[in-house]
């Protein structure tokens, strides 16, 4: 009996032995899973470009499915018009965010999005139910990276207006999106970069006559910020 039981433990310890040794096998060294199986992904073909870093501006080409029945809604491929966006500035869902900053130029991967990484429990009517996990074929085309770090008391009046102006267009596309108050977030930014003493360097006539100026912007931040109250004082 014992002489069994030592022969049969021996053949299970060969048997878990064979078993790691194929899962080992199987693992491709192009599959990569992130936060905990949040997001997967798979290298379809590799770039030989750098990594882009946060805040760079990333343009990419995309086919996005879902994974439940393989129907695709959205391709910037059937659009032949590539999707750029600022990296790790959550004006993209966290799958992507977080996926795009793993990979190279000229790199092409497939992204999979559990829900909590894409669109969550409310979807994205009416294309993205609740609760679904997408794949995104993505390819990396390039980047640039941010050059706008320079703090507002070194810069001049018109590096101050450029860049006022570049964090209203941030502001824009999270009204767009009514995500009020990530807009009123950059709509903040901006307007704190203009100040009293730069308003003050400017005559009555170009105040008036120039739109990029920040009394332009004010209205459409107050605006914004009351309807972002309307909405959460309705729930």
């Amino acid at each position: 009996m014992v002489k069994l039981k030592k022969k049969i433990k021996k053949q299970k310890q060969k048997i878990e032995s064979s078993h790691k040794e194929k899962s080992q096998d199987e693992i491709s060294p192009d599959e990569i899973v992130l936060f905990g199986g949040g997001i997967k992904k798979k290298i379809t073909k590799k770039g030989d470009g750098k990594i882009p870093p946060k805040g760079a501006k990333v343009k990419v080409h995309y086919t996005g499915t879902l994974k439940i029945d393989g129907s695709k809604f959205d391709s910037s491929r059937d659009k032949n018009q590539p999707f750029e966006f600022e990296l790790g500035k959550g004006m993209v869902i966290k799958g992507w965010d977080e996926g795009v900053a793993t990979m190279r130029v000229g790199e092409r991967a497939i992204l999979t999005c559990r829900e909590d990484f894409a669109y969550g429990k409310n979807g994205s009517p009416p294309k993205i139910p609740k609760n679904a996990t997408l794949i995104f074929d993505v390819e990396l085309l390039s980047f640039e990276e941010n050059e706008d770090k320079k703090e507002s008391w070194k810069m001049d009046t018109k590096e101050k207006i450029a860049s006022m102006m570049k964090k209203k267009c941030q502001g824009n596309t999270f009204y767009e999106k009514k995500k009020y108050s990530k807009s009123i977030d950059f709509y903040e930014k901006a307007l704190d970069i203009f100040k009293e003493s730069d308003e003050k360097s400017l005559s009555d006539e170009e105040k008036k006559r120039d739109p990029r100026h920040p009394s332009c912007l004010s209205f459409k931040f107050s605006f914004v910020q009351i309807k972002s109250e309307t909405i959460c004082s309705c729930g």
